[in-house]
């Protein structure tokens, strides 16, 4: 008796369901065309991590020293190729100050010296854009 039930009540659904699908009545709100609708956009501010920063150079250039002093070369290299990256994507537009040209060749000098596997001259190259960078935050 319980199961005839069971099936009246949900064969009644599905008919009560079909006649509202038929009807419209499922369809929910139709959209005007009188083109009242507002369309809300939300702008975002830009994402500040896409930007590096003179603390993430900064970090990236002692990885690179770490690896160094561990004579992990190809480590080295491939960080030195990522701050060169960093340092691009900081760069302002515009004219090039003295400050960015000089970090641009001490970039460059650093990763000479990697190539060359020397030690010192890759921790020079690191003290001297050390404190070029801290130049940039002042």
């Amino acid at each position: 008796m319980r199961r005839q039930i069971f099936i009246s009540l949900v064969l009644l659904g599905v008919v009560v369901l079909a006649v509202l699908q038929l009807t419209g009545g499922l369809t929910g709100p139709q959209p005007h065309d009188d083109n009242s609708e507002i369309r809300l956009t939300e702008f975002a501010p830009p994402n500040p991590s896409a930007v590096p920063s003179v603390s993430s150079l900064q970090t990236s250039l002692d990885f690179i020293c770490r690896e160094v002093l561990d004579e992990r070369w190809a480590v080295a290299a491939q960080e030195v190729m990522r701050l060169e990256n960093m340092w691009r994507n900081m760069r302002a537009s515009g004219p090039v100050l003295e400050i960015e040209e000089s970090i641009s060749k001490g970039i460059e000098n650093l990763h000479l010296q990697i190539l060359r596997q020397n030690t010192q001259g890759v921790l020079d190259a690191a003290e001297e854009l050390t404190a070029q960078f801290s130049q940039l935050r002042m």
